[in-house]
């Protein structure tokens, strides 16, 4: 057509006809472009997807592994110190006359009870337990039928249940007998305080008897304890509680984990065992990691041991294999050691589970490839084995969304271009939604972030002023992501510090304690604390005030470090500066070439004394106040702060206090708070509180310490902690040495 040709058309069609060139011709080839960018973009989203939530699940099974190591490893002490209640209990009872056994029970239970009321025996001609219908969903208690169905199992929760050896009778086995039925209330206190976590609890003796919480029948008829290689491991240990792993329950045959306790006299003459049966799942933590992972993995609890074919491996002692089946108490369990088809990478894991403390690696597990994460204690390693292809869900549909989206887009241009081809109007009114679409995006983007899609982003460019509202709109999501980790971050760190804190004040006979902190941020680095620790001949109490060098996440990591390092140290009968020394020593590795450093003050006091011993490790002196006076002193000697010198040796310090003499320990975000105008609150104003309130409780002086500063600050922002601790020794005190 010629321009005069086109000159003479109509303005609807010289419209069209622009509109057509100038729509249509870029529309298709971005149809194409789109096509193309669409594939690139989302194999970019995908491979990033796959390596984000990839990091994040790692360190997710990681964390959850580290955390069920923790909690496995209190439960254990927990267990292990049961155990060790439990074999006292058994010695006293077996070695006292029956008439104060009867007087006991009576003094305990009620002036009516007697000893036949708390047993039954067990029959073992009667060749089952009481059975019921088959078990439902956990349920605890319930016996494994030779086709490996569960059927439920009764038991007594009010009688023990006793157990008697071939050929022995009732009158024979009369004194052991009422000795363990007399254990019945401190049995079944101990299943209660332990929240019902044993699977059984029972004592066992060297003559044959065995007496077992909650009572239950169905013994196999050559059941004999002392044949079990749980025993015989409890008998040879000394003093000390012995796990073994794995163990058949002779009645349910379920596979559990024993914690025994040899019962000795006091003469140490062996009298039996005391034992706690865990189960499986208890050890494995499985129900918690199940709520967290769905049941995808596998846990393991192992030890490293020599193995048989050469070099060092994992020994596995609890897994949910071991339960799975039908056990005999008699053959036991073949424990498998844990192995991997990658002969090279399972050695080099191998070498970390023995030298770190947690990890994780990938290398496959029966054919298939795996996340291995394990948290290694020292005389075991909770393991968790996650598939991969468990892992690679999660990023495979963020891949298949993304690509459906784009699928869409193409899909919705073709209806475009035809919709321009068919009229005029059509076309403009495409044109119109077309203009309109960067604001739709625009909208779209905002809700996905606004509903915590933070990886929501636009990919257009229109070269003008809409670009750099689309760059702050990409800019958002990763900057409110990093926000809100962060934020959750400081949210959990600010939780655990306040848990770590002291809950109340000690109880220490012939003083009043009193101490309290309050953070500038929500994280902080002051830090105090209360620790019961070992005196020279008598218990002692130390009372801890310490200043981390700035505040936030670090100062909070540094002092939780610290707080541990003290609590570890805390049952050694050492002397304060060895004490603060060894403190020193390992805070100094973990800050070499930070800067930061932390300043402590240490403080013992011994119940029937009124020597106090302090160490000062660069902090600011603690200040004294007698009774009738109103110079304050000061506990002045000591050393460098904590982290600056790794062979710094501090000394102890000694001071006697007087009846109704104070001693006060606090930080300098008291005395260095700012009024609105900038003026400094000063330490003048800080004693002469403490001397207007001398006659207070101590708690009282702390509170009107911090009333006084906060009134003074006014609305002036706080830029630093605030601690602060107040000794008073009683007036009325026993005797003192």
């Amino acid at each position: 057509m010629t321009f005069e040709a086109f000159m003479k058309l109509s303005i609807r069609w010289k419209y069209f006809l622009l509109l057509l060139a100038f729509s249509l011709v870029p529309l298709l080839g971005m149809r194409e472009l789109l096509g193309v960018l669409g594939a690139r973009v989302v194999d970019e989203v995908a491979t990033s997807a796959r390596r984000d939530v990839g990091a994040l699940i790692r360190q997710g099974l990681l964390n959850a592994v580290t955390g069920a190591a923790e909690i496995l490893e209190g439960e254990g002490t927990a267990y292990a110190l049961s155990a060790e209640m439990l074999a006292d209990t058994a010695a006293h009872k077996l070695t006292s006359p029956p008439s104060e056994l009867v007087e006991e029970l009576r003094r305990r239970v009620g002036p009516d009870a007697e000893v036949e009321n708390h047993y039954f025996l067990i029959d073992r001609t009667s060749g089952s337990p009481v059975m019921g219908p088959p078990a439902e969903s956990g349920e605890r208690y319930f016996r494994m039928d030779r086709k490996g169905r569960g059927r439920s199992l009764s038991v007594d929760r009010d009688r023990l249940g006793v157990l008697l050896p071939v050929g022995m009778s009732r009158e024979m086995a009369r004194s052991e007998i009422d000795a363990l039925a007399a254990m019945l209330p401190e049995i079944r206190a101990l299943y209660r305080s332990l929240d019902s976590s044993p699977f059984w609890i029972h004592v066992d003796l060297e003559s044959g008897v065995r007496a077992i919480y909650p009572g239950h029948k169905g013994y196999p008829l050559m059941y004999d304890h002392r044949l079990t290689e749980w025993y015989r491991r409890a008998k040879r240990s000394d003093r000390e509680a012995v796990w073994t792993s794995p163990v058949v329950d002779p009645v349910t045959r379920q596979v559990v984990g024993s914690i025994s306790q040899p019962i000795r006299d006091r003469d140490g003459r062996l009298l039996g065992v005391a034992t706690l049966d865990i189960s499986l799942s208890k050890l494995l933590q499985e129900n918690r990691l199940k709520d967290q992972w769905g049941g995808d993995q596998s846990s393991f609890l192992v030890v490293r041991d020599n193995h048989p074919e050469g070099g060092r491996g994992l020994l596995v002692v609890a897994q949910r294999e071991y339960g799975d089946g039908l056990a005999n108490w008699q053959l036991g369990i073949r424990r498998e050691w844990l192995e991997s088809e990658a002969e090279t990478e399972f050695a080099h894991f191998v070498e970390r589970v023995e030298t770190e403390s947690s990890g994780i690696a990938e290398m496959p597990y029966r054919g298939e490839p795996a996340l291995w994460a394990f948290a290694s204690k020292p005389s075991y390693t909770f393991m968790v084995i996650l598939p991969v292809k468990a892992v690679e869900e999660y990023p495979g549909k963020v891949h298949a969304t993304i690509e459906g989206l784009f699928d869409k887009l193409r899909e919705y241009s073709q209806w475009a271009i035809l919709a321009l081809l068919g009229a005029v109007g059509a076309v403009a009114l495409y044109w119109s939604n077309k203009s309109t679409a960067p604001l739709l995006s625009m909208a779209d983007t905002a809700k996905r972030l606004s509903d915590g899609d933070f990886s929501a982003r636009m990919d257009q460019c229109f070269g003008d002023e809409r670009d750099a509202l689309i760059s702050t709109f990409n800019e958002m999501g990763p900057r409110l992501r990093e926000h809100m980790r962060i934020r959750r971050d400081m949210e959990l760190a600010s939780t655990v510090q306040e848990l770590l804190l002291p809950r109340e004040n000690p109880d220490l006979p012939g003083f009043e304690i009193a101490g309290a902190l309050l953070y500038s941020d929500q994280t902080g680095g002051d830090y105090f604390d209360y620790l019961p620790v070992r005196g020279k001949d008598r218990p002692a109490q130390a009372v801890v005030v310490g200043d981390v060098t700035g505040h936030g996440m670090q100062a909070a990591l540094l002092m939780a470090t610290a707080r541990a390092l003290l609590h570890g140290l805390s049952g050694a009968r050492l002397p304060l500066g060895d004490r603060v020394s060894l403190v020193n020593r390992s805070l100094s590795a973990d800050l070499e070439d930070t800067g930061r450093f932390m300043t402590m003050f240490y403080l013992q006091l011994e119940v029937g004394s009124d020597v106090i011993k302090w160490v000062r490790a660069g902090h600011d002196p603690a200040f004294t106040l007698k009774p009738g006076s109103d110079e304050f002193g000061r506990l002045e000697e000591g050393g460098l702060p904590l982290g600056v010198d790794p062979d710094m040796a501090y000394e102890s310090h000694e001071g006697r206090l007087e009846p109704g003499e104070l001693v006060i320990l606090a930080t300098d975000g008291i005395w260095e708070a700012c009024s609105q105008e900038g003026e400094m609150f000063g330490k003048n104003r800080f004693l002469a509180i403490i001397r207007q309130n001398r006659d207070k409780e101590v708690g009282e002086i702390v509170s009107a310490v911090f009333r006084e500063v906060n009134a003074f600050a006014g609305s002036a922002r706080r830029e630093d902690d605030m601690t602060m601790v107040v000794i008073r020794r009683k007036t009325e005190s026993p005797e003192w040495t």
